[in-house]
């Protein structure tokens, strides 16, 4: 954090654009690193106070690997438009003025608290038993909550329950259909549905369920790279390289630096008949594989 007190400071400007633009911000804190150290917390001015805030993942020496597996599994593996925010000193200063007014408003119930309580327990649960229950308790006290519906999905999924994960993230798409990530994960279900039950009539319906929901996802975040990288893994598997290559163009554009599109566009290249290109996505993929240390 050296420097960072200073307006102009790379590393500043680069946290106070992320928090502006809310992406998914986990500090990595290496033994004997604290925001409240005295050396640290002078240069935590203005916006860039809010880091502190943000759930930090601690990095012990002699467990680096298993912390960097938690940091993918845990931390990173969430759709963006999920990610819990501290708020911002704007925020607060609004949420400040507007205090005696809430105050007149109707108190908000306790099956409501515990809801929230219980969602944000199941965020943090590292067991998979206790984080279904923890947002099934959610669901309960809170049967409107999109997000529980579609954390626990998730969660499901997970566990490989493919059908209450489609049964779930059905519901979070209709507590708010415009939530692109559902759209995905439903996808994702039906499609590895379609794998376990092999040839069957019900089979093809998973496949085509699973096309619809890709399209919906991108019909609703035309931004959202990975219901591409999705869709692309569709097309190549039902045969269209051709559609496959066009989606894949597109998710690896949005996401420069997600190694299984190059791996993916590189078999729908091979199967266009485009070797050269083949073997440089699968180098691409191979270097980003490398800086991330896989």
């Amino acid at each position: 954090m050296e420097r960072c007190g200073e307006p102009g400071d790379w590393l500043r400007r680069e946290i106070e654009t992320a928090l502006q633009y809310q992406r998914n911000i986990v500090p990595l804190m290496l033994e004997g690193f604290s925001f409240t150290s005295p050396g640290i917390a002078n240069q935590l001015t203005g916006e860039l106070a809010t880091l502190a805030k943000y759930n930090a993942l601690r990095i012990p020496a002699d467990y680096f690997e298993e912390a960097m597996g938690k940091l993918r599994e845990k931390y990173l593996n969430v759709p963006v438009d999920m990610v819990l925010h501290p708020a911002s000193s704007t925020a607060r200063r609004v949420v400040k003025a507007q205090q005696t007014a809430a105050r007149r408003a109707p108190r908000v119930s306790e099956s409501a608290l515990s809801a929230q309580e219980w969602f944000e327990q199941g965020f943090i649960a590292t067991d998979p038993d206790e984080e279904l229950r923890c947002y099934s308790e959610a669901i309960r006290l809170a049967p409107d909550s999109f997000a529980a519906y579609y954390n626990r999905g998730a969660a499901l999924y997970d566990k490989g329950d493919l059908d209450g994960a489609v049964d779930d993230m059905s519901e979070a798409i209709r507590l708010k259909p415009d939530l692109a990530a559902a759209y995905v994960g439903r996808g994702v279900a039906h499609y590895d549905r379609w794998f376990k039950r092999g040839i069957s009539r019900e089979a093809q319906v998973d496949l085509d369920a699973a096309l619809q929901d890709f399209n919906d996802a991108i019909r609703v975040d035309p931004g959202f790279a990975r219901a591409y990288f999705e869709r692309g893994k569709w097309h190549r598997v039902a045969g269209n390289p051709e559609n496959a290559l066009n989606d894949l163009n597109e998710a690896i554009r949005l996401d420069p630096h997600n190694a299984a599109g190059y791996r993916i566009r590189a078999e729908a290249r091979r199967a266009m008949g485009d070797p050269e290109g083949a073997k440089q996505d699968e180098k691409a993929a191979k270097r980003i594989e490398r800086k991330a240390g896989k």
